[in-house]
């Protein structure tokens, strides 16, 4: 690995906070607003959703199991495996500079790990934002944030395996940023509405840094005002939905927005049909496996 250049900046060379949560990035934090008036959310990015886009992409040591998305898409137990490779690396280039917060890593495999992290615009040219930072046997790391935020294009992990095999299991990386969301789209049990029962519906939206999460603030809903349904707003703190009540016979087709400037970034819309009558409610009554076998025939009752 070629060595670390000189400091991006001396103030990115941040102290370790003992922070820790569960599964950073599984629970969005708090919004604001940027100044064209769209909310961000405060999640972990998702490189594995942005290289699918064409909009990053991975190098890592040599594997032998998993994928370098696995790492980085929110839940530990998905792992990039090195090829008896210790220490190894993992780096992630984004096609534009990404502002993280915090980092924080987990690394299964019932040993202790170090873990470093560099970061910068030239994979040649890397500065060292941290190093050997000692994790315990399948635990997270304490966060480590950054002030100001750290402005990069490229984060490579270092991380060594102290005990054990040479096989470095990347568990999970966390990076923290304020993401933006850049569409939405309706979630939606049904299409039609009756008398019997309320058609509640939600939203999504995807946001620039690759996550998808129905807590979007100021999310809002917008129908026609002679649309054939009653609209009501469901929930203010979390996930935003709404409930649509039968008032006559009819179609009009229902949007998802969030207020962007002087406008409305809008999701594509939905038509709803309101019936007289409801569709059939279909359930399972009943379940079996044919042919019927004796649980204790031969071969533990499977057919040859």
């Amino acid at each position: 690995m070629e060595a670390p250049a000189a400091a991006l900046r001396p103030a990115v060379l941040a102290a370790a906070l003992a922070l820790s949560f569960p599964v950073p990035g599984s629970v969005p934090a708090a919004a604001g607003e940027e100044e064209d008036g769209l909310p961000t959310l405060l999640a972990a990015l998702r490189p594995g959703v942005l290289a699918r886009l064409g909009r990053a992409s991975f190098r890592h040591s040599e594997a032998d199991l998993g994928s370098p998305a696995d790492a980085f898409d929110g839940r530990p137990g998905t792992v990039l495996r090195s090829r008896a490779v210790n220490p190894a690396f993992l780096e992630v280039a984004f096609d534009v500079p990404r502002e993280v917060l915090s980092a924080q890593a987990f690394f299964p495999g019932g040993a202790p790990h170090e873990w470093s992290l560099l970061a910068g615009g030239d994979p040649e040219r890397l500065a060292v934002i941290f190093e050997r930072r000692r994790v315990a046997p399948d635990a997270w790391s304490p966060v480590v944030e950054f002030h100001p935020p750290l402005q990069a294009r490229i984060f490579r992990v270092v991380v060594r395996r102290l005990a054990g095999d040479d096989f470095v299991h990347f568990g999970e990386i966390s990076l923290q940023a304020r993401q933006r969301p850049v569409s939405l789209e309706m979630l939606a049990p049904s299409t039609v509405v009756a008398p019997e029962g309320d058609l509640v519906l939600g939203a999504r939206a995807t946001f620039d840094g690759g996550v998808r999460s129905a807590s979007v603030h100021g999310l809002g809903f917008e129908a026609p005002a002679d649309a054939p349904f009653r609209v009501e707003t469901i929930g203010r703190n979390g996930p935003v939905r709404t409930s649509l009540r039968y008032e006559r016979t009819g179609r009009a087709r229902i949007r998802a927005r969030v207020r962007r400037g002087d406008g409305w970034l809008v999701s594509e819309p939905l038509e709803i049909e309101a019936r007289e009558e409801g569709l059939p409610d279909w359930s399972a009554g009943w379940i079996e496996r044919t042919p019927r076998l004796p649980f204790d025939g031969p071969g533990g009752g499977r057919p040859a």
